[in-house]
């Protein structure tokens, strides 16, 4: 195998692909990302970036001009029509684009992508085109490793050590099939580039009890022992729409062997003591897009390097200190949004309602000045352009902005949307110096919790993000008390 050396970056502003190009970097690649908007792309100088349209087969031809290695990180939530466009779309795109010439190839499906009778895969046939476009990787002759990543960002702080899967055997469509943080997805991805052992392999990457591995070479021995694919007659169609029927899909199928050292049964059995609740929570978070929501458990996200508050500081915290030197901050959105309908105040405002209550903070709003739309549908479309575009929408502060200039702690809200902030919170946080202040982010979602967004928050303002609330946006919603006490219980712990 010969290392590449230019990398293009397919899903670049993604929440993930976001992070494999900072990988890349890390590990010395020219790394070139492809974007829809380069006006908008905010990368480090050292990158590429390459405007062009992932849909296109003549686009990807220029932005492959050069290149010896694809990481593949794209994805899409938004209907049959946009996952095949987006999830198989941009591999046959970029396969054809190559026209023969070869590269090393990365990408990014999910586990259980074999598993094609939940119903995330009945309403979406995501599994189908991802799995789908797994195989045009396997039958292009290109040098390729698969990763099959657990639920993004849904690990324990103290679940950092990668474990290696073949099989595809979890299918529980929940976290209990394991979770990984995204930091080690882009990293995993980006290393199996310069990887003899992990050529043409598939493989599932969750995350187990303890610490990370400070360099891959032990797993790389693990993908040794892994089974490569076997080679498979499918041919790429231009014309072809239809996802491959279920017996087709069992024709063609490729059978790995399991965990050399058994390690996979030792991963399941952990995965089982997951906190249930997390669990439960999560099962309908890929599907669907949480513009607000609500969970009574507080998620860690501590990215602070100080040690906690002791006991007794916090039983000293006197209740004069309330609202002297906070601001509740947020962004919300009323209209449709999905497992309450259509609603006046926002999942995320009513979570910041009751924080304030319970800080006698003041609190002020974020809102675009360019009003998404009322209908769930259409907002998840705008939305996840922006996201995609890493877009800074224009935005207007309501109500005391002379608290947030003088406040220390600000508590941050916003709905987790694809597993990030709305891109009007970062319009937000870039426009503002956040020297000498600690920020508590809080979210609702549908299952995600706070995602990666503690860890966006400190790399976009350099201040010190603190252990984050997530509720789940039908509780903010409709259950005033459990929300009211998941705020209280968060306010004493972090001791204000």
């Amino acid at each position: 195998m010969t290392k590449p050396t230019h990398v293009l970056f397919i899903g670049a502003t993604g929440s993930i692909g976001r992070l494999a190009v900072a990988e890349g970097l890390a590990q010395g690649y020219q790394v070139r990302a492809l974007v829809r908007d380069a006006g908008r792309a905010r990368f480090d100088a050292r990158v590429d970036v390459f405007e062009g349209d992932l849909t296109s087969v003549e686009s990807l031809k220029g932005a492959l001009d050069g290149i010896d290695g694809i990481v593949f990180t794209m994805g899409a939530h938004d209907g049959p029509s946009m996952v095949e466009k987006i999830d198989y779309g941009a591999v046959r795109n970029a396969l054809l684009a190559l026209d023969g010439r070869k590269v090393r190839i990365a990408l990014m499906t999910a586990i259980g992508v074999t598993y094609m009778d939940s119903k995330y895969n009945r309403d979406y046939q995501a599994h189908d085109w991802k799995r789908r476009s797994e195989r045009l990787v396997r039958a292009s002759g290109n040098e390729y490793t698969i990763v099959r990543p657990g639920w993004f960002d849904y690990n324990d702080s103290d679940q950092q050590r990668l474990v290696f899967l073949q099989g595809d055997t979890h299918r529980h469509a929940s976290p209990e099939d394991g979770a990984v943080a995204r930091a080690q997805i882009a990293r995993v991805l980006v290393s199996a580039l310069g990887s003899d052992e992990a050529d043409r392999k598939t493989l599932e990457l969750i995350a187990e009890q303890g610490p990370a591995q400070a360099d891959l070479t032990p797993c790389s021995r693990v993908w040794n022992r892994m089974r490569p694919a076997r080679s498979m007659a499918y041919t790429m169609r231009r014309t072809s729409r239809s996802p491959p029927s279920r017996s087709a899909c069992s024709r063609i199928s490729t059978r790995f062997g399991h965990w050399p050292d058994h390690e996979d049964h030792t991963a399941i059995g952990r995965r089982k003591t997951m906190n249930i609740r997390k669990a439960l929570s999560a099962c309908l978070c890929i599907t669907a897009l949480a513009l607000g929501g609500c969970g009574s458990t507080p998620s860690s996200g501590d990215t602070s390097s100080a040690s906690p508050k002791s006991e007794s500081s916090r039983q000293t915290a006197t209740d004069s200190s309330k609202g002297n030197s906070m601001v509740v901050v947020y962004f919300s959105r009323a209209g449709e949004n999905y497992g309450v309908g259509n609603v006046k105040v926002g999942n995320t405002a009513k979570l910041a309602e009751a924080i304030a209550k319970e800080t006698d903070a003041p609190i002020i709003e974020i809102t675009r000045n360019e009003p998404y739309p009322e209908g769930y549908d259409e907002v998840t479309s705008v939305a996840q352009d922006e996201q995609r575009d890493n877009a800074r929408p224009q935005i207007t502060l309501n109500g005391d902005t002379d608290a947030l200039d003088s406040a220390d702690t600000v508590f941050l809200g916003y709905p987790i949307w694809w597993g990030d902030a709305p891109m009007p919170v970062y319009t937000f946080l870039e426009g503002r110096d956040w020297k000498g202040k600690t920020i508590y982010p809080f979210c609702t979602h549908e299952g995600s919790g706070l995602a990666s967004t503690s860890g966006s928050i400190a790399d976009a303002t350099g201040a010190t993000v603190k252990t984050g609330l997530a509720v789940r946006g039908t509780d903010a919603q409709k259950n005033a008390d459990k929300t009211a006490k998941a705020v209280s219980d968060w306010i004493a712990k972090a001791g204000l």
